[in-house]
Order: C-alpha cells, then sequence, then structure tokens
C-alpha cells in the first residue's frame, strides 16, 4: 500500500474501534447497568424473585416493562436519528428509510441498530435530504439525545437503560464527527473541512458541549493528534486574516482553541500540531507561521484594530473614553490568552518545555526591535511581544509578586553555569564585564547539563522580554513620534504650498498633487496616531502597569539580594557603600579597578538583564498616573535600588543606565498640581539607606557623568545635571541634607572639588552660550521688526535666512537658559551653606573669574543687547539671575580668601558693576533688604582696595624674573613643583586646578597625579631669596626716599 492508503486503513481501523461498544456492553439493552448504578436491579425476563404463586403477575409485568423499553427506544431512536425501518413512515420526508433485509423488515429500531443506522446515513444515504451536512446531521442527533438524557427522572425505574440507550447515540454521534474531521472522504457527502471549521467557531456558543464530546471521542481513541491537525492551523490561519474590524470573531476562535485545550491530552500534544514551532524560522515569521505567534499576536495594538478604534475625528474626551473601553478589553484578552498558556505549561513535560522554547526562540530572533533603524515590518509586532511580556508577568507573579517573594529564593542564581540555557547570550553586554572576562570565568567545563526549575527559565525569560518585548514598544513609540512629526510639518508644507497658489478643486495640477501627495499623506498620517494612541493606552492603563510594576519590583529585589554579600535583603537592610573608596575620586572613576570589587555572578550577568528593569521605570515615569505614585512600599524599594546602583561604583559601569534612574527621581520629585512635593521627595527624607546615600550619589553621579563614551557625551552630561539639580533643589526643603553636604565637603573633599570643578565648567559654558544665543534672538527679532515697517536691511542676511538664524537660536537658548539657571541656583544654594568649601585653592580663582564675567556680561555695556521679546519663552528672567549671581557674592563675602580671588582677576573684575547691579536690582524689585545692597558694595569694595593694594606692590616688586613665573598663568610662583614627564615647573594651586578637568600633564599630555609631582625645592627657595632681597630693597628706597624728604625714622 502506498503511505496514503497505510494512513488511511488505520484510520478506518480507529473508526472500527470507535464505533464499537466492548464485548460486554453489547448484552441486552434490559441486562445493562450503567455506571455507577449498581445498586439499581436488572430488568430480565428471568428474574424471579417470592414464591411461586406470584410467578404469574410478576412475570406478566416484567413482559409488560420490556415491551414498554422497547417501545421507547424505538421511538427515541426514530426521533433522534431520524430514521426508521417504516416505508409509510418515511413518506413523510422527516425520516430516513433505513434498508431492511428479512430480519429487519417490518421491525423495531433497538439499541443494536443505533451504530448501523448511523453508519447507512452517513456512508450510503447522505444527509442532504434533511440536512446542508453531515456535520450539522450528527450535531442535530447529539443535541436531541443530548437533551432527552436531561428530562430522565431521577425515579424512573427504566432511568438506567434509557440512559445508556443515549448515551450510546451520544458517544457514536461525536465518534462520527471526530472521524469525519479525520477521514472526511468515509462520508458519502462531501466534507469540505474549511466549511465545516468555520461552522464550528462562528457557532461555538451552540456547538461548545458537542466538541467536547468530540475531542474527548478523539482522546479515547488515540487520534487527538489527527484531530488538531484538522482544525487548529485552520483557526489560526483564519485569526490571521481577520480584520479586526470591530467585530468579535477572534474571541469565538480563541473559543474553540480553550475547548480543545480545556481536555489535558490535548495539551500534552498540542506542540506536535504542524506549524506549531518550524525551523529555521526570524523575526515576523514567529508571529505568521506559528500556530502560537497567531494566537498569541491579538490585541487592541495591532495596526488594522489600532486604526479602526481611533479615527482622527476623535476628540480628548472621545480618546480618553477610547483609552478605558480598550483597557478592559485588553485586560480580558490577556486572562485569555494567558489561560491558553498556562495549560500548556501546566500539561507539563515535553509540553511545557517545547512551548518554553518557543518562547525563548521568539525573543531572541527579535533582538533588533531595540534597534533605532530597525525594520519593523521584518520583525514580530509590538503587540504579539506585549502579549508575551504580559504573560510572563502572569507567569511570575506567583515567585515575585508581593505575597510570593518568599519563594524568589527558588530562582537559580547560577544561571550562567548551564549550558542548556534557552536564553541567547553569547554576544550580550556583561553588566561590569567584558565579553573575554566573561568566557574566562564561564569555561566549557564549569558548565552544567541540569536542567533548570519553571520558576528560573520563567524569571529569565521575562527579563529578556522585558528589554526586548515591552522594551521594543517604547522605541516604537518614539519612532512613531517622530514619523508623525515629520509627516506632519511635511503636510503643512504641502498644505501652505497649496494655499499660497490660491489652489481650488477645479484647479488640475492641486487637484493632481492633493490625490497624489496630500490625501496619501493625511492617510497614513492617521494611522500613526492611532497606533501610537493604542501605546499610549496601555501606558495609562494603571491597573495593568500596576502589575507590571509589582514584578518589577520582584525583579529588583532579586539583583539586591544577589548583590547583598550576606544574601540576606529584603529581610536584612542592605548596608551601603559595599566599600568605602575614602574619597579617592581617581580609584571610583577607574573602570577597571571597580570591575574587580564587583559581585559575581552578578557582574556576568547580561545587561540588558538590568536595562529592561530600568528602561521600563524611565518610560513610564513620563506617565502622571504612573505605577510608582501612590504605590509606597514598592516605591520604597525601588528608590533604594537607584541610590544603591548610585552609590556604588562598582556594581554598574553604563552611564545611561545610571543617567535613566536619575531622570526617573527627577520625574518623582516634581512638584503636583496641588502643589504638595513630589511622590519620591518623602521617600527621599523617610527611608534611611535613600536618605544616607542619596546625596553623595548625586554629587558622585555629576562628577562621573563626564564621560558617557557615547558621540554626544558632551551635550547628554548637561540633561544628567539638570535632574540632579532640580533633585537637589528639592533637597534643600530639608536640613539633614544641608548638613550631608557640609559633610562631604569637609569628609569628601576630592568629591566636592571635583564636584564644583564641573559646576564651574558647565556654568561658564552654559551662560557664555546662553547670552549668546539670546544676543542673537534680539538683534534677529529687532531686525526683522525694521524690514516689517518697511526700513532697509541693516546686514546680508535674506529674510529666510534670517528666520532661520532666529529659530536656531531658539531652540538652543531654551535648552541652554534651562540648563544654566539650575547650574546657577546651586551655586546660590551651596554657597550659602558651606562657604568655606569654597575658598579652597583650586576653586577660589576660578568661582571669582566665572561670577565677575557674567556680572559684567549682565550689567555692562552690551547688557541691552541681551533685550527680548517675550523672555519667559526661553525660561530668561535676567532680574532673577542677576540677584542669585549677586547672591553668591554676598555667600562668600566674609571669606578674605574669596575677596582675594575677586582682586586678582584682572580680566573681569569691575568694582563698578556691583552698583550698577543694585540699581537694577532696585529696579525690578528684587533687592530683597538694605543688608542686601550694603553687604554687596562692601564686598566690591574690599575687593577693589585689594586690588589696588596688589597692583601696586607688583608695581613696587617691577620685572620677575621669567624662571619665577608660572608657564601656565604667569604669576608669581609661591610654591612650585616639578612634573615628572615634562620636567617643567608649575605653581602647585595652578596644578590643583588644572587637574581638576585634564588628569594630564599640560606639557605633554601624558597622564599625571597630583601625588606624582614633587616639590622644586631648589627653584622654591630662589624665589624666596629674590622675594626678600626685593622687599629689603624697596625698604631701603623707601627709606631713602623718605630721608630725601627730610622724614628721618626715630627707630
Amino acid at each position: 500500500m502506498s503511505s496514503a492508503e497505510e494512513i488511511r486503513a488505520k484510520r478506518l481501523a480507529r473508526l472500527t474501534a470507535a464505533t464499537q461498544q466492548p464485548t460486554e456492553e453489547k448484552k441486552s439493552v434490559s441486562k445493562v447497568q450503567p455506571k455507577g448504578k449498581e445498586n439499581v436491579k436488572e430488568i430480565s425476563p428471568t428474574t424471579t424473585t417470592g414464591t411461586s404463586s406470584m410467578m404469574p403477575e410478576r412475570k406478566t409485568r416484567k413482559v409488560k416493562k420490556q415491551e414498554d423499553i422497547d417501545e421507547w427506544i424505538n421511538n427515541q431512536l426514530e426521533r433522534i436519528l431520524q430514521v426508521t425501518f417504516s416505508p409509510s413512515k418515511s413518506e413523510s420526508g422527516k425520516l430516513f428509510l433505513l434498508t431492511a433485509d428479512d430480519t429487519t423488515e417490518g421491525s423495531r429500531l433497538t439499541f443494536d441498530t443505533i451504530d448501523p443506522a448511523l453508519l447507512e446515513v452517513l456512508t450510503e444515504q447522505g444527509v442532504k435530504k434533511l440536512y446542508a451536512t453531515p456535520f450539522k446531521y450528527l450535531f442535530s442527533v447529539w443535541s436531541r439525545a443530548d437533551s432527552a438524557r436531561r428530562v430522565i427522572r431521577s425515579d424512573d425505574p427504566l432511568g438506567p437503560v434509557k440512559a445508556q440507550t443515549l448515551n450510546e447515540i451520544i458517544r457514536l454521534s461525536s465518534s462520527y464527527s471526530s472521524i469525519m474531521f479525520q477521514v472526511p472522504d468515509m462520508f458519502v457527502d462531501e466534507v469540505n473541512l474549511d466549511q465545516v471549521v468555520d461552522e464550528l467557531w462562528r457557532g461555538v456558543n451552540v456547538y461548545e458541549s458537542f466538541l467536547i464530546d468530540i475531542i474527548a471521542r478523539a482522546t479515547e481513541n488515540d487520534s487527538t493528534l489527527d484531530l488538531l491537525n484538522a482544525v487548529i492551523p485552520k483557526l489560526t490561519v483564519k485569526l490571521q486574516k481577520l480584520e479586526y474590524s470591530g467585530d468579535t470573531d477572534y474571541l469565538k476562535i480563541l473559543t474553540v482553541i480553550q475547548v480543545f485545550l480545556s481536555n489535558k491530552t490535548v495539551a500534552l500534544h498540542f506542540h506536535e500540531v504542524n506549524g506549531y514551532h518550524p525551523e529555521g524560522l526570524k523575526g515576523v515569521e514567529f508571529e505568521n507561521k506559528t500556530l502560537l505567534g497567531q494566537i498569541l499576536r491579538i490585541s487592541p495594538l495591532l495596526p488594522a484594530i489600532a486604526v479602526s478604534n481611533y479615527p482622527d475625528t476623535l476628540t480628548k474626551p472621545m480618546i480618553m473614553k477610547t483609552h478605558e473601553s480598550l483597557q478592559a478589553e485588553h485586560s480580558i484578552m490577556i486572562g485569555r490568552l494567558f489561560s491558553i498558556c498556562d495549560t500548556l505549561v501546566r500539561a507539563g513535560g515535553e509540553a511545557r518545555q517545547e512551548f518554553l522554547k518557543w518562547m525563548a526562540d521568539v525573543v531572541n530572533n527579535n533582538h533588533l526591535r531595540r534597534g533605532e533603524h530597525a525594520k519593523p515590518e521584518k520583525l514580530a509586532s509590538d503587540s504579539l511581544m506585549l502579549n508575551l511580556t504580559l504573560i510572563l508577568v502572569r507567569f511570575s507573579q506567583p515567585f515575585l509578586g508581593a505575597g510570593g517573594l518568599g519563594r524568589i529564593n527558588k530562582i537559580s542564581q547560577d544561571y550562567l553555569n548551564h549550558r542548556n540555557k534557552l536564553i541567547a547570550l553569547k554576544d550580550e553586554t556583561r553588566i561590569n564585564a567584558t565579553l573575554e572576562e566573561y568566557n574566562e570565568y564561564y569555561t566549557d567545563d564549569k558548565l552544567v547539563d541540569s536542567p533548570m526549575n519553571f520558576i528560573s527559565e520563567c524569571f529569565y525569560l521575562l527579563l529578556t522580554y522585558l528589554q526586548y518585548g515591552l522594551g521594543g514598544l517604547f522605541v516604537s513609540a518614539d519612532r512613531l513620534g517622530n514619523y508623525i512629526k515629520q509627516m506632519s510639518q511635511q503636510l503643512k508644507k504641502l498644505e501652505e504650498m497649496m494655499q499660497r497658489t490660491a489652489a481650488n478643486s477645479s484647479n488640475p495640477l492641486m487637484k493632481m498633487l492633493y490625490d497624489t501627495k496630500v490625501k496619501p499623506l493625511k492617510k497614513e498620517l492617521e494611522k500613526y496616531k492611532a497606533r501610537k494612541l493604542s501605546i499610549e493606552m496601555f501606558f495609562s492603563n494603571r491597573t495593568m502597569q500596576l502589575d507590571v510594576f509589582e514584578i518589577i519590583i520582584g525583579c529588583i529585589t532579586f539583583f539586591v539580594k544577589l548583590i547583598d554579600p550576606t544574601h540576606k535583603y529584603p529581610e536584612e537592610p542592605l548596608k551601603v557603600p559595599l566599600h568605602d573608596f575614602e574619597d579617592n575620586t581617581e580609584k571610583m572613576e577607574d573602570i577597571e579597578y571597580t570591575r574587580t570589587l564587583a559581585p559575581v555572578p552578578f557582574r556576568y550577568y547580561p545587561e540588558m538583564f538590568l536595562e529592561g528593569i530600568i528602561n521600563y521605570c524611565h518610560y513610564v515615569s513620563r506617565y502622571n498616573n504612573n505605577p510608582m505614585f501612590q504605590n509606597e512600599d514598592k516605591l520604597d524599594r525601588f528608590v533604594e535600588f537607584a541610590v544603591v546602583i548610585l552609590r556604588c561604583p562598582e556594581l554598574v559601569s553604563n552611564p545611561h543606565l545610571k543617567a535613566r534612574l536619575t531622570e526617573v527621581m527627577f520625574f518623582g520629585s516634581l512638584p503636583l498640581q496641588n502643589g504638595r512635593n513630589g511622590y519620591m521627595v518623602e521617600v527621599f527624607n523617610n527611608n534611611s539607606i535613600v536618605k544616607k546615600n542619596l546625596m553623595v550619589s548625586l554629587l558622585d553621579f555629576y562628577v562621573m557623568v563626564e564621560k558617557t563614551g557615547a558621540s554626544s557625551q558632551f551635550y547628554d552630561k548637561f540633561n544628567s545635571r539638570y535632574h540632579i539639580s532640580f533633585i537637589l533643589e528639592q533637597l534643600w526643603k530639608f536640613d539633614y541634607f544641608k548638613r550631608d553636604l557640609q559633610r562631604i565637603s569637609q569628609q569628601m573633599p576630592q568629591l566636592f572639588i571635583r564636584l564644583i570643578a564641573r559646576m564651574l565648567n558647565d556654568t561658564t559654558y552654559l551662560l557664555d552660550e546662553s547670552l549668546n544665543h539670546l544676543h542673537t534672538i534680539g538683534t534677529c527679532q529687532r531686525e526683522i521688526e525694521h524690514r516689517q515697517k518697511g526700513g532697509q536691511p541693516t546686514n546680508d542676511d535674506s529674510d529666510e535666512e534670517l528666520k532661520k538664524k532666529l529659530e536656531d537660536s531658539e531652540r538652543m537658548a531654551k535648552s541652554f537658559v534651562q540648563l544654566s539657571n539650575k547650574t546657577v541656583l546651586l551655586f546660590d544654594l551651596f554657597t550659602k551653606e558651606t562657604p568655606r568649601s569654597f575658598v579652597m585653592v583650586e576653586l577660589a580663582d576660578r568661582l571669582a573669574g566665572m561670577l565677575d564675567y557674567n556680572l559684567v556680561a549682565l550689567v555692562g555695556p552690551k547688557y541691552n543687547e541681551l533685550r527680548v521679546k517675550n523672555p519667559e519663552a526661553y525660561q530668561f528672567s535676567p532680574g532673577e539671575l542677576l540677584f542669585q549671581l549677586c547672591s553668591i557674592f554676598i555667600n562668600l563675602a566674609n571669606e578674605q580668601e574669596f575677596v582675594d580671588a575677586v582682586a586678582r582677576d584682572e580680566r573681569s573684575f569691575r568694582p563698578e558693576c556691583f552698583k550698577k547691579a543694585t540699581d537694577i536690582l532696585y529696579k525690578v524689585g528684587k533687592i530683597p533688604n538694605k543688608q542686601f545692597e550694603s553687604t554687596l558694595l562692601g564686598f566690591a569694595k574690599r575687593a577693589e582696595t585689594k586690588k589696588r593694594e596688589e597692583e601696586e606692590e607688583e608695581l613696587e616688586m617691577g620685572d620677575v624674573p621669567d624662571e619665577f613665573l608660572d608657564p601656565l598663568m604667569f604669576t608669581l610662583m609661591k610654591d612650585p613643583v616639578k612634573l615628572p614627564h615634562s620636567k617643567v615647573s608649575i605653581d602647585r594651586s595652578v596644578l590643583k586646578a588644572h587637574l581638576m578637568n585634564d588628569p594630564t600633564d599640560p606639557f605633554n599630555r601624558t597622564p599625571l597625579k597630583l601625588e606624582d609631582v614633587a616639590d622644586d625645592v631648589e627653584l622654591r627657595d630662589k624665589i624666596q631669596t629674590w622675594i626678600k632681597t626685593r622687599k629689603a630693597a624697596i625698604r631701603k628706597e623707601k627709606q631713602l626716599a623718605r630721608d630725601a624728604d627730610g622724614d628721618t625714622d626715630m627707630t
């Protein structure tokens, strides 16, 4: 036989087995006792009880009952099967006339004729006479039998026999239905399986119980897989092709699939169905060519559904209502999809492992979803990847949820030791180790082949999906936002062009432009907007986000427990910092050194395990009703995690992850709409771990973010420092953090000096850029206004060039002014709290120079050039900025070293500017009291006096020998040191200031540390000798001058 014939023969064998009862069931109907009815007496004509005198009466009664049951069976079979042996009864056209022989002609229908009757109708006569398809006939038979069985009375003495007859009809009708799906050509009527499957899912509410019986028959006869292969692929293909235009057909198909999987045998063999997990698939093929991909992709994020739900005509209130409706629908949908997956997992064994393998392969082949330049059409959709992430979130609730953290110990910490990992980690960046270090540590001989428990597999799959599944959604949202912005600009230009030409519908060129450009662009723009709204719908679903965030906190708990040297977290608080760097900022910035301190195996874990967690919190923090808001217990745990990562440089070396953590805390620090503190501020002030370490963590990262390794690092640092500055501003409401700054400045001077150095660099650059762009804005605004009034151009720029220059400067000014405002504010706060810390030799001169320079810019001869229209649009308040600069002067007014530093500033110190500043501050109402003015002017007077004294002394000293001058500042050296590589001598104070920004020899760029230099004792002695000699000569000259004038020294 051919292969096909063999298969058919096997199916026929199963057909025979399916429609035949065991031998004991072929006994006389009257003698069969239904299962569970052992206490019911047999009804048999041979049964005898009592005395012989009773025999005739009882025998008559028995015969009567037998006649009654025979009549009942005949009537029921005629009604239910719609068959008869009577030609006269068949003339009505409502019954099939069975072929009679000598033994059956004119006979009643009996239990033994049920199977032959059904077989004759289905395989010989056909059902077309009464029914459209065999499926409808069989369902009709099953349904009538089921209804008849339901009305059998419990006290009916013939009940057991009636039930047995009806059960046989039900069994055979469902068996033949099962066979119909597997061997459709066995029936005389043509069976179109596509139509049958279509009929099944469309009427699933009617057919559900019938389908359960069909599946049970297939299971009993070992033909489960044949039935699944006949039905399931057709259902999933239909799911793939549905238009989802507002109907609920997909819900019906899901119901059919759930009915199948409610049978444990089906769940056990589901992974064997054709198309479950074909080999060699990539990206989007997992969604289009696998059974689970086609089933689990359904959500409101599918493009077709999004466009249907969010037409361009919706108003904002209507959008919110649509959000609410879809959020409820999405939650229900996720529940149903999870139920499908949960059934496969609970089936255990190979079914569970194949499901996990499919989940892993999907995410392993869709890593590019996080790439900014990925092609979405070649990757699994946001809809599928989001659903899979949410399904894993539900799987994780028993061990990562608030009530299940006690089971967190069941997660394998030695995941990397397993050879048979489902997740592809080969090329993944490690948290704080190179790939070479990872490969050296996890050599092949150290790997084990033992399987992991389900909790571990689920946990590490979840971490991966948080990054590439849910994380890909962030990228999609940003990409859609960019598309919408670009297309809106393009559409605006096209519409403006049409307006300029005064186009109307009768203009063929404009009509062609509209039809070929504008109309398609509008349609595409509408699609992108709808898709972005569908993503916003998900992230504004607080209930769902609370579920996700709860699992995020569970993941965080696992990692902090892994970091903890005692592994007792959260039962016992973590001791932070993990290592004491003793204010050695060089060691803290040395990535190679800090890596050696990173805990194992944490340092070798893929960075994406943390990245997915941090990226989620970073993205949702921009939503007003995000899951961190009014979620105190879990928020506590998150902020602890953020502070630990920032406080311990040995844990994470990636500055971008730390920057996102600070941005999350920035959003949590923003004042609420009711004027109350941001929702994280209370955690900052009340959580002991956070409170103790937050200030130093923020200041440390303020310093470290100078270098991010990215091409945009110069501008990246400003964003992070702005966020840190804002958080610090909020912390300043509490005295504890003010005292903490004083402690840091005293106990960690290296960190503090580097911090202020970074702040000085930023302020100098940002204020300079801000004022330059504001000058450009003012110039352009005045020129444009001049031309609009009919004046002749005063420069060579065209109107378009002038407009472009204005737009560019406005964009830059908004950013730079905002950043500079925060940095100046920090200087005001810090100098007021710890003024002595700012007069260190490394800082005083630079701070004085920065303040003097910007004071001149604000009140000097060119201050009028900073006047712009609507300065508030750029957050530029010249009066407030001037007030803060003057406040810094006042904060340091009592520090003589700072007075001296200002006096030494030959480039920018202008005493008259201080009086001009007070005049302006009076004018704008910024002078708080008379003391403010007197202190500021008094400071300026002291600095002016000091400047005059130094000038006179310098004049008296005369020309200084070149060898005594500092080679960088050309000032007389006081404490010369010799550099080890260039052998150049330089003043120690100048070198300290240089090394704050550049740890190299200023003359040959070789790496240099302050402790590497040596005191140039010989040169210092020479300088001191020269100074003494010069001063002695000066005194002698003065004495001679006084003697010549007649003044005699009486001493």
